[in-house]
């Protein structure tokens, strides 16, 4: 029976519970649960099939053992023994991987070993090279015309360190889409043997310990929509995010002329308060924010220039610094992503089910559940005044379990708005979901600036070292003409996208972000009755 070795060109990477394997010679992604790496390295030996089987038995299901000798050597995880691999893929096409930055001499990625940005220069032949790996020619081809160093350059740019190129198994013309694979960055950690699987995600004790920079934050560790458009913007017919979304909660009657006082959890760097109060501006309406992250508050402090109308509160979403009954309008923009989700089991599918008023015993298999963005929805039901109103932003969907965040360098979960609708309602208040651009009246015609975050950190360094202060901005491509002017012409850049603001913004997809509006009832009076 012939036998299959473990493939020496991979590198695995870890998210969760889930290890990404990137082959190094063909820029391959595949995901795969992390107790399959046990099985994989079985084979840094050549083994039979039938070994694995024996060896595994009491580990996986024999058709998933079946399955694995279908799918590990189809992404060449396992190959035959004593196979060539560089020579194997001789007819297979290259083609520049997604978002990467090219500019004159000099091409831009993230090292994955170090995750630092790396501005590579090129000399002429590689610059030769690069030009031919455009899905049209193979790795063969490209060798006879430019001698077997090609090859040398064309694996080196394969690699998980720099992920410029992929190879694709028939020309780039011949796919109506190309594979997941060929448009996919792994921006992940390092797989480490030793690391498990926690069944909680939060994001508390970094926010509360850790944050060092708001500016490092919210310009390269993440991006939201808020901090993209607090800018005045075309798209929203010169308006920031926080005045548009202010007008929005106008029109629904859950902000007037009579309201006094908003609470904003979660205030991020400053920019949605400083936005918001200016759109409120000549009116005596109090604003205060509820952070529980140092940093960020010294940075809302910053923004909002010491406006006489904010206070700063030191405090935790899982438990509000509030008054019950106190609060007249509460906004939580773009934070109950970071609160806890938890991984479930039918344990505790039972019990947080009848906690929050759910049925989860029909939970898919390794489902999780937003339990700390649920029970913040406790804290606003008792902090609402009769009467009082709250929006609660976020990405995710109105029926789909939670699903984790690939975009991120931290574990974060999209939020299943139908689970917060039914709780809020079963905590007494009325309760609806919008979606995000409808609420701001989006113009999603307009093109923006499209990224991923590791373009958007190359696109920086390279303009930083022409002289050139990127902020994380949701650009138009005039805007960032103007910005750049002087300093380098932009159709010099490659790679470089513009895409309608209703596909993408930055590295988002707007649609994906979901609105919670909140109301709680008004409390009956009582007549008295004369006799």
């Amino acid at each position: 029976m012939e036998k299959l070795q473990r493939s020496r060109h991979l590198s695995l990477f870890a998210k969760g519970a889930d290890v990404f394997v990137y082959h190094d010679l063909v820029g391959d992604i595949l995901r795969m649960d992390g107790r399959l790496v046990a099985f994989v390295d079985f084979f840094a030996e050549p083994r039979t099939p039938d070994e694995a089987r024996a060896r595994f038995a009491g580990s996986f299901p024999k058709e998933d053992l079946d399955a694995f000798f279908e799918i590990l050597p189809q992404h060449r995880v396992l190959v035959r023994e004593g196979l060539d691999e560089a020579l194997s893929v001789e007819w297979l096409y290259p083609i520049r991987g997604p978002w990467i930055l090219v500019h004159e001499e000099t091409v831009g990625y993230v090292a994955r070993s170090t995750d630092r940005v790396a501005l590579e220069k090129l000399g002429a032949f590689e610059r030769r090279v690069l030009a031919l790996c455009d899905g049209a020619h193979t790795i063969g081809e490209i060798g006879h015309e430019l001698g077997s160093a090609a090859r040398e350059v064309i694996f080196r740019f394969t690699s998980s360190e720099r992920q410029v190129l992929k190879l694709l198994e028939k020309p780039a013309r011949d796919y109506k889409k190309l594979p997941p694979y060929a448009e996919s960055t792994m921006p992940f950690a390092a797989f480490q043997a030793a690391k498990t699987e926690v069944g909680v995600a939060s994001t508390r004790d970094y926010h509360k310990d850790e944050i060092a920079s708001a500016e490092d934050q919210f310009d390269v560790r993440e991006t939201t929509l808020s901090h993209a458009f607090r800018e005045p913007h075309p798209a929203l017919g010169g308006s920031t995010y926080a005045a548009r979304f202010l007008r929005a909660l106008e029109e629904r009657g859950l902000l007037s002329e009579k309201t006094r006082s908003v609470i904003e959890v979660g205030g991020g760097a400053g920019w949605f308060a400083r936005g918001a109060l200016a759109a409120l501006a000549g009116r005596d309406v109090a604003w205060t924010i509820c952070d529980l992250a140092p940093e960020l508050q010294r940075s809302q402090r910053s923004k909002t220039g010491g406006d006489r109308r904010v206070r700063f509160v030191r405090g935790d979403a899982a438990r509000l610094p509030l008054r019950s009954g106190s609060v007249e309008l509460l906004v939580a923009n773009e934070m109950i992503a970071d609160l806890e989700t938890v991984k479930l089991t039918k344990e505790s599918a039972r019990a947080l089910g009848a906690h929050f008023g759910l049925a989860l015993e029909d939970a898919p298999e390794d489902a999780w559940l937003n339990a700390g963005a649920l029970a913040f929805l406790a804290e606003v039901a008792r902090v609402l005044a009769p009467g009082g109103a709250a929006a609660i932003t976020e990405f995710g969907e109105l029926d789909r379990w939670p699903v984790e965040s690939t975009h991120l360098d931290h574990r974060e979960f999209s939020i299943h708005f139908g689970h917060l609708r039914k709780v809020a309602e079963h905590l007494g208040l009325e309760a609806r979901v919008e979606v995000v651009p409808d609420l701001l009246e989006l113009d999603p015609e307009v093109a923006v600036l499209a990224t991923n975050r590791s373009f958007f950190r190359v696109l920086r360094a390279l303009l930083h070292e022409k002289g050139v202060s990127l902020e994380k901005l949701a650009y138009t491509r005039p805007a960032l003409e103007e910005l750049v002017r002087g300093k380098l012409e932009l159709d010099a850049i490659e790679g470089l996208k513009f895409l309608p603001a209703g596909e993408r913004v930055l590295g988002l997809r707007p649609r994906e972000f979901k609105a919670l509006l909140l109301r709680k009832r008004p409390a009956i009076a009582r007549r008295s009755v004369e006799v």
